[in-house]
Protein backbone atom coordinates (compact mmCIF):
# COMPACT_ATOMS: atom_id res chain seq x y z
CA UNK A 1 0.00 0.00 0.00
CA UNK A 2 2.42 2.52 1.00
CA UNK A 3 4.93 1.66 -1.41
CA UNK A 4 2.03 1.99 -4.56
CA UNK A 5 1.45 5.61 -2.77
CA UNK A 6 5.02 6.67 -2.77
CA UNK A 7 5.73 5.00 -6.41
CA UNK A 8 2.62 7.26 -7.34
CA UNK A 9 4.10 10.28 -5.87
CA UNK A 10 7.92 9.80 -7.41
CA UNK A 11 6.68 9.14 -10.77
CA UNK A 12 4.58 12.49 -10.60
CA UNK A 13 7.31 14.21 -9.08
CA UNK A 14 9.75 13.28 -11.72
CA UNK A 15 6.95 14.24 -14.51
CA UNK A 16 6.78 17.92 -12.47
CA UNK A 17 10.10 17.96 -11.99
CA UNK A 18 11.21 17.33 -15.84
CA UNK A 19 8.88 20.08 -17.08
CA UNK A 20 10.77 22.27 -15.16
CA UNK A 21 14.34 21.46 -16.93
CA UNK A 22 13.27 21.02 -20.37
CA UNK A 23 16.67 20.53 -21.74
CA UNK A 24 17.44 17.26 -19.86
CA UNK A 25 15.88 13.95 -20.16
CA UNK A 26 14.95 12.52 -17.22
CA UNK A 27 13.06 9.07 -17.02
CA UNK A 28 10.82 7.30 -13.77
CA UNK A 29 12.55 3.75 -13.95
CA UNK A 30 9.74 1.32 -12.06
CA UNK A 31 11.11 -0.96 -9.99
CA UNK A 32 8.32 -1.54 -7.91
CA UNK A 33 6.56 -3.37 -10.63
CA UNK A 34 8.98 -5.94 -11.64
CA UNK A 35 9.43 -6.64 -8.14
CA UNK A 36 5.96 -7.02 -7.32
CA UNK A 37 5.88 -9.29 -10.37
CA UNK A 38 8.69 -11.58 -8.94
CA UNK A 39 6.51 -11.84 -5.26
CA UNK A 40 3.60 -12.97 -7.27
CA UNK A 41 5.24 -15.72 -9.18
CA UNK A 42 8.67 -16.69 -7.22
CA UNK A 43 9.11 -20.02 -9.10
CA UNK A 44 8.73 -18.37 -12.13
CA UNK A 45 12.34 -16.69 -11.33
CA UNK A 46 13.56 -19.23 -9.19
CA UNK A 47 13.00 -17.94 -5.70
CA UNK A 48 11.17 -20.39 -3.03
CA UNK A 49 10.39 -18.12 0.02
CA UNK A 50 8.98 -13.89 -0.53
CA UNK A 51 7.44 -13.66 2.35
CA UNK A 52 10.35 -14.07 5.33
CA UNK A 53 13.96 -12.67 5.50
CA UNK A 54 16.68 -14.85 4.89
CA UNK A 55 18.60 -13.11 8.35
CA UNK A 56 17.05 -13.91 11.45
CA UNK A 57 13.46 -15.02 12.42
CA UNK A 58 12.95 -13.00 8.56
CA UNK A 59 10.07 -11.33 10.09
CA UNK A 60 11.62 -8.09 12.19
CA UNK A 61 15.15 -7.83 12.21
CA UNK A 62 17.18 -5.74 9.50
CA UNK A 63 19.86 -4.01 8.95
CA UNK A 64 22.60 -3.77 11.54
CA UNK A 65 20.34 -6.27 13.49
CA UNK A 66 21.81 -8.91 10.71
CA UNK A 67 25.21 -9.38 11.66
CA UNK A 68 27.63 -12.59 12.19
CA UNK A 69 25.51 -13.71 15.31
CA UNK A 70 22.06 -13.63 13.73
CA UNK A 71 20.88 -16.49 12.31
CA UNK A 72 21.35 -16.36 8.48
CA UNK A 73 19.00 -18.94 6.05
CA UNK A 74 21.73 -21.45 4.03
CA UNK A 75 20.54 -20.97 0.57
CA UNK A 76 20.17 -17.04 0.09
CA UNK A 77 19.52 -17.29 -3.41
CA UNK A 78 16.07 -18.76 -2.33
CA UNK A 79 15.39 -15.40 -0.53
CA UNK A 80 13.54 -12.33 -2.77
CA UNK A 81 14.21 -10.25 0.51
CA UNK A 82 17.60 -9.95 2.87
CA UNK A 83 16.00 -8.97 5.96
CA UNK A 84 12.59 -7.67 6.73
CA UNK A 85 12.65 -4.88 3.98
CA UNK A 86 15.74 -5.52 2.15
CA UNK A 87 16.19 -7.86 -1.13
CA UNK A 88 18.79 -9.87 -1.82
CA UNK A 89 21.50 -9.76 -4.03
CA UNK A 90 19.91 -12.61 -6.43
CA UNK A 91 16.60 -10.61 -5.91
CA UNK A 92 17.92 -7.52 -7.04
CA UNK A 93 19.18 -9.47 -10.16
CA UNK A 94 16.02 -10.70 -11.25
CA UNK A 95 14.30 -7.35 -11.08
CA UNK A 96 17.08 -5.97 -13.38
CA UNK A 97 16.86 -8.73 -15.80
CA UNK A 98 13.08 -7.72 -15.95
CA UNK A 99 13.87 -3.82 -16.40
CA UNK A 100 16.61 -4.94 -19.42
CA UNK A 101 13.88 -6.93 -20.63
CA UNK A 102 11.43 -4.66 -21.04
CA UNK A 103 13.53 -1.32 -21.66
CA UNK A 104 15.34 -3.37 -25.18
CA UNK A 105 11.62 -4.03 -26.14
CA UNK A 106 10.82 -0.69 -26.03
CA UNK A 107 13.68 0.49 -27.33
CA UNK A 108 13.39 -1.75 -30.05
CA UNK A 109 9.65 -1.16 -30.78
CA UNK A 110 10.26 2.40 -30.65
CA UNK A 111 13.45 2.45 -33.69
CA UNK A 112 15.44 5.27 -31.82
CA UNK A 113 18.35 3.87 -32.54
CA UNK A 114 19.26 7.68 -33.75
CA UNK A 115 18.45 9.89 -31.00
CA UNK A 116 20.37 6.66 -28.30
CA UNK A 117 23.84 5.40 -28.71
CA UNK A 118 24.19 2.38 -28.11
CA UNK A 119 21.33 1.16 -28.42
CA UNK A 120 22.32 -1.73 -26.12
CA UNK A 121 20.65 -0.97 -22.44
CA UNK A 122 23.02 -2.87 -21.02
CA UNK A 123 26.11 -0.83 -22.13
CA UNK A 124 24.02 2.21 -20.96
CA UNK A 125 24.17 0.78 -16.84
CA UNK A 126 27.27 -1.24 -16.66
Amino acid sequence: MYAQQYHGMLAAGVANFKSSLPDYNLRFVDVYTPMLRIIHNPSAAGFVNVWNGCCGTGIFEMGPSCNAFTFQCPSTEQYFFWDVAHPTEIAYQATLAQLLHALNYDLNSYNISKTLHPLNVSNLIF
